[in-house]
């Protein structure tokens, strides 16, 4: 039952505030409680309740905005079972399943319970006795020179796989899979697969392009030749470090991310809109 929503929008885009507090109100006029997010912009609005992210307790999320919006959403939430319905006021993102002219129609089924739950696989990264913030989308190490080929070891379970000199390597879930990972030559996974894929970036004379394996595994990635690189988590957190002896270890988080979608929207439908083939 949804009795209380936190609404979230893309803080530079005037028209995806103006969408989320029109839902707003039209969350109120259904007898449903909102709750802006103040962490993310100033609402400008004295009309409905205002708190951070962290502090709500509600039954649902809209986000307005695309990708980027709904990473931050997600770490903010940091594994609480709330589920983000995601309205698309973005680019080429993936995770948007919702037309802004469909988010009041969205709203009006999940309160009467019409609507699909989905929990999504994040990263757990770690080196030495850090851990950094999980990521939903992909874990990526690079060399902290630009256009820098450095040397790293690949494991999986501890395993020795292979040793490969690259502009760095990607660690990516089923849905990073059409990210990052995509754009270096990685495979689209279904992000209801229980698997995660390594892709590595411009390698130089390996087998390795990408590989997939299940998310039970434990990936290790060694540098063996650069002093320092740099270990970037949904592109929203950068930690440079320094390389020697280091053992970066990439696994399944304990957490996830949960979200919300309307009954028949398709993963596939959704692959042939972005990427532009096949049938209307």
């Amino acid at each position: 039952m949804i009795k209380k929503i936190g609404v979230v929008a893309r803080p530079d885009l005037r028209k995806a505030i103006d969408a989320a507090i029109g839902l707003a109100k039209h969350a109120s006029l259904r007898g449903v409680l909102p709750v802006l997010d103040k962490a993310s912009y100033n609402w400008g609005s004295d009309e409905f309740e205002v708190m951070d992210l962290e502090e709500m307790d509600v039954d649902m999320v809209f986000v307005f905005g695309g990708d980027g919006t709904v990473l931050r959403t997600v770490r903010r939430l940091d594994g609480r079972r709330v589920p983000l319905a995601v309205v698309d006021f973005g680019t080429t993102g993936f995770m948007a399943e919702l037309p802004p002219q469909m988010a009041k129609n969205f709203l009006n089924k999940a309160i009467r319970g019409e609507y699909i739950l989905e929990e999504r696989t994040k990263l757990r990264t770690s080196y030495d006795d850090v851990v950094l913030p999980d990521s939903l989308n992909e874990t990526v190490i690079l060399t902290s020179r630009p256009a820098k080929l450095f040397s790293f070891e690949i494991s999986v379970d501890g395993e020795w796989v292979d040793q490969v000199f690259a502009d760095g390597v990607i660690v990516a879930t089923p849905t990073g899979s059409t990210a990052y990972s995509l754009s270096a030559g990685g495979p689209i996974i279904h992000p209801q697969a229980k698997n995660m894929v390594i892709t590595t970036i411009c390698p130089f004379r390996s087998w390795i392009k990408t590989l997939v394996v299940p998310d039970t595994s434990e990936i290790q990635i060694t540098p063996t030749t650069i002093k320092k690189i740099l270990i970037a988590t949904d592109g929203e957190t950068q930690t440079q470090i320094e390389s020697d002896n280091l053992v970066i270890s990439i696994k399944k988080s304990p957490k996830k991310a949960f979200f919300a979608k309307p009954s028949g929207n398709g993963f596939y439908r959704r692959i042939r809109e972005k990427l532009g083939g096949g049938r209307a």
